[in-house]
């Protein structure tokens, strides 16, 4: 949990994630009230270099207003970021991305949709390397 709390205050990770507290009370509520979503912690080599989740959207409905689900198990949502330096810019975003993408598929989700920023190019690029499609607002995949 330390190492996930240092990487939310790096300029590179509060650019984008700007409420860390939020966050971190998401991870820590993981048990309980957050127990729909599902956070890892993403490795290169064994070295934890970033962080994860994703979640089913039908759940997240009740705090987060950018979409209306009606059933579960079908809309899923990603987030993630690389929190170490030192592994920026060599293309592990889209392994991440790549390794969600598959999780939710194997659950049997039919569409993830992602929403980031718009001046989030490493995101957006991560994004688009997967196969996710861009509809004006948010970027999508479906199965």
């Amino acid at each position: 949990m330390e190492l996930f709390k240092k990487w939310l205050y790096l300029p590179h990770i509060s650019k984008w994630y700007e409420c860390p507290d939020s966050w971190i009370k998401e991870v820590e509520g993981r048990h309980g009230k957050f127990s729909f979503i599902n956070h890892f912690i993403a490795e290169a080599g064994g070295v934890p270099i970033g962080f994860c989740q994703y979640y089913d959207c039908y759940f997240g409905q009740g705090y987060e207003d950018w979409h209306k689900i009606e059933r579960q198990g079908e809309v899923f949502s990603i987030d993630y970021f690389i929190g170490e330096p030192l592994f920026l810019g060599k293309g592990l975003g889209k392994g991440i991305v790549s390794l969600l993408t598959s999780m939710v598929k194997d659950k049997g989700g039919k569409r993830i949709i992602v929403g980031p920023e718009p001046d989030n190019t490493p995101s957006r690029r991560a994004l688009e390397a997967c196969g996710y499609a861009f509809d004006g607002r948010d970027y999508y995949i479906e199965f």
